[in-house]
């Protein structure tokens, strides 16, 4: 089901139906930014290609993810959240993943500390081309209905954004998101916080 869209771009919940195009990204995404977060989600949560390209593993993450989208509470350390597909209709013969969006619902401490509300990630060999500009236009009108603690924050929602990543950095600064400060992650790494309205 289509969450959101715009000419032919739009989010939608994880199906089946683009199974192979999102796998195809998390195969390019894996082979060329392997520090990325995404990729340590994966790890962390012991899902690889072989597993997700079964009937059993795909159906398995599919429901996981149902889950800790209706879960209401902390459970084993992951708060509520919902993740979404960019999809790009105009660009093949059949739908293209051409991203990734994760929403969490609301701030624990260690999320307000280091990761903010949203995740987000471009299929590799379509970066460049405006995706992350459409993924954040999109993500603001669905975090208005998903988070949970946007009272608290003056309708804002915390974003993350590794200090060298120059390309992440010029989006949230031309999407108008407010820097608040920079941390150290426990691995070492520099993140920088911004602050993103959402749509009213």
């Amino acid at each position: 089901m289509s969450v959101t869209s715009s000419l032919g771009v739009f989010l939608t919940k994880p199906t089946t139906t683009h199974r192979v195009s999102f796998l195809a990204m998390v195969e390019a995404i894996q082979a060329t930014d392997s520090d990325n977060p995404f990729v340590r989600h994966m790890t962390e949560n012991k899902l690889d290609l072989a597993a997700l390209q079964t009937a059993g593993g795909w159906q398995n993450y599919l429901h996981k993810l149902n889950q800790q989208a209706k879960q209401q509470v902390v459970i084993n350390g992951r708060v509520p959240n919902t993740t979404y597909w960019l999809i790009d209709a105009t660009i093949a013969e059949t739908p293209v993943v051409v991203g990734r969006l994760n929403i969490r619902h609301f701030l624990t401490p260690r999320l307000r500390q280091y990761f903010g509300h949203l995740g987000y990630i471009i299929h590799p060999q379509y970066r460049g081309r405006g995706y992350g500009k459409k993924l954040l236009e999109l993500a603001r009108s669905v975090a208005k209905d998903r988070v949970t603690d946007l009272d608290q924050h003056d309708g804002q929602v915390l974003l993350a954004c590794r200090a060298g990543n120059q390309v992440s950095l010029h989006l949230l600064q031309t999407a108008g998101a407010r820097f608040e400060r920079e941390v150290v992650l426990p691995n070492g790494e520099h993140e920088l916080l911004y602050w993103l309205s959402v749509a009213k």
